[in-house]
């Protein structure tokens, strides 16, 4: 119980053993981060603490932290959700807009159905796009530079949004590059069941893996930002679940390059575990969608 109404409240990872202040107990007494950022505000991937301003709002049932009404809402749905003989096919990125927001993930929803009409990029995002894309290719250069055997997995036609047909197509390439030994993977498609997704680089590394033989691989992402967000790490572990089930063996590290060139390193197993429930949570929460 409160004995008050607090100006903020120091949570803990998840992944963390304990929660000294008990997160989900704040949550339930009503309150929620004072802005959703399209991930946990209020939770990073390292084993300590940090305070957040906090505002009170109706108790939900929901998940924790998300806008019941629209217009207060800052998250942006996606149209990259896609039905495949009458089943949803999900992405990292829909992990990553339902914990932010889960009415965006409904809006998302209505988009595949075609209830809405696709969003529009505004020219902020477009800007940030471009300058992630030239980030990337930065870092695609520099490797080349270093004369490393480079696969490039080109998924669909550049004139139009890749099809089922063709997310499949370029995840068996992705598994014959890593068969075949390749070096470096890059735009590698990776997924199974109804999960899909695109990481930006698996790099090879001197580890056995019982399939691959001598050798296996770790995923890298790129990112703008300055310090890891838990978003990325949510990413790295679909990816690194995905590299695991074609090796057959789990990758000792995932990694993210980000903008200011600074290299952060996580070990799977660490998160693994939350990964996996945040993924079940949002396939519930689609095939059962509930008012937002």
């Amino acid at each position: 119980a409160w004995g008050g109404t607090p100006r903020s409240v120091r949570v803990l990872c998840p992944t963390a053993r304990t929660d000294r202040l008990g997160w989900t107990s704040a949550l339930r007494a009503g309150y929620a981060p004072r802005h959703c950022s399209g991930s946990f505000a209020y939770v990073e991937p390292y084993q300590r603490f940090r305070s957040l301003p906090l505002v009170r709002r109706e108790p939900t049932k929901a998940f924790a932290g998300y806008w019941r009404d629209a217009s207060r809402c800052r998250c942006r749905y996606s149209s990259e959700m896609h039905f495949r003989n009458g089943q949803l096919l999900l992405s990292p990125s829909d992990v990553t807009g339902f914990l932010g927001c889960r009415h965006s993930s409904a809006l998302s929803l209505a988009v595949a159905r075609a209830e809405v009409p696709s969003p529009r990029s505004s020219a902020d995002a477009e800007l940030l796009f471009a300058k992630g894309r030239e980030h990337e290719a930065a870092y695609l250069a520099a490797l080349r530079a270093q004369g490393l055997d480079v696969c490039e997995i080109v998924l669909g036609s550049p004139d139009h949004a890749p099809s089922p047909d063709d997310w499949e197509r370029a995840g068996h390439k992705t598994d014959e590059a890593m068969r075949a030994g390749r070096e470096v993977v890059y735009q590698a498609v990776l997924g199974s069941d109804r999960w899909r997704g695109v990481a930006d680089f698996l790099l090879r590394v001197d580890d056995p893996s019982p399939r691959l033989g001598a050798y296996s691989y770790e995923v890298l992402d790129t990112k703008l930002a300055r310090h890891s967000k838990p978003a990325y790490v949510l990413q790295l572990c679909f990816y690194s679940t995905e590299v695991g089930r074609i090796q057959g063996a789990a990758p000792r590290a995932m990694h993210v390059l980000l903008g200011n060139g600074e290299r952060e390193s996580f070990r799977p197993d660490d998160f693994a575990a939350y990964a996996r429930r945040v993924q079940a949570l949002v396939a519930r929460f689609l095939d059962e969608p509930r008012e937002t």
